[in-house]
């Protein structure tokens, strides 16, 4: 009997300083469902990971593309080898891997990913050998003007942050980062896994660096390692601050699927996709 699972559902704008980078990612994509290669491996900084081609189909009369990013791991729940054969149980040979399914829309400029262990870094690394383009990133998809109007403040009151080490994973995508190497470098000092910051002007007047602040706060949210992420701020120093729950702003969706394996198929992958997508298509679809 099919079991209920939350999996949830995160957005990312592709952005790269090629102009062709959309046309080359579906042209690629394209062309390897067409010839049969539907698998692979590419190098990260810190690992090998292979990927999974499973489908292509038509959302809003646009190729899109369900794939898989499988990772080594020492437990289930996927078994995988180099010939691109996917089980739940051990094949003759092969490796224990997680698989983090993603779906690329490269028309409206978007992969959205779903629960698992490959990260934004990950999927950041598979475009980026996709497209053979250095400079392809992904930003999260905003409700609102939240972050716009922070990036517009020039006074800045608190900043407040949490993180949280909760897998190996962490080593890979947040001490690599530029910004997550200042935080994983005093947790890792102290042996700890969960850290919070309040960095503030207390009762002076005046405000933090801003230019410092905006460039720490763009990294934190490319990064997106970051479980709490409040600033405190305000245009000018007449007015009164606001407080914004950056990561609150940030689009998410939780969809509730059946499961029927011990790990989340292709066919239930593309279920919270679609589900997620066409419930948030007012964010999603570029004018």
């Amino acid at each position: 009997m099919a079991e209920k699972k939350r999996i949830n559902v995160n957005f990312f704008n592709i952005e790269s300083q090629e102009d062709g980078v959309f046309m080359t990612l579906s042209e690629k994509l394209s062309t390897l469902f067409e010839s049969g290669m539907d698998y692979g491996f590419f190098e990260t900084k810190s690992r090998e990971i292979m990927f999974k081609l499973f489908e292509s189909f038509e959302v809003n009369s646009y190729p899109a593309y369900l794939f898989g990013l499988i990772k080594e791991k020492s437990s289930w729940p996927v078994w995988y080898d180099r010939n691109g054969e996917l089980s739940e149980v051990p094949l003759n040979s092969g490796t224990l891997g997680d698989i983090t399914y993603g779906l690329a829309l490269p028309q409206d400029r978007l992969i959205l990913t779903a629960s698992g262990t490959a990260g934004k870094g990950a999927f950041t690394e598979f475009l980026r050998w996709l497209a053979d383009d250095s400079t392809v990133i992904l930003d999260p998809v905003f409700i609102g003007d939240a972050y716009n109007k922070i990036q517009n403040w020039e006074v800045f009151r608190k900043f407040e942050i949490s993180v949280e080490a909760p897998t190996a994973d962490f080593v890979d995508t947040v001490l690599t980062s530029e910004s997550g190497r200042e935080f994983g470098s005093i947790m890792g000092t102290l042996e700890g896994l969960k850290m919070d910051i309040t960095v503030s002007m207390g009762n002076t007047k005046g405000s933090m660096s801003a230019p410092q602040l905006k460039a720490l706060l763009g990294g934190i949210i490319s990064d997106n390692y970051a479980k709490k992420l409040t600033i405190t701020g305000k245009g000018f120093e007449d007015e009164a601050s606001e407080s914004i729950d950056v990561m609150s702003a940030k689009l998410k969706y939780s969809a509730d699927v059946a499961v029927s394996k011990t790990y989340l198929s292709p066919d239930e992958a593309r279920t919270a996709f679609l589900e997620g997508y066409y419930n948030n298509q007012q964010y999603l679809v570029k004018d």
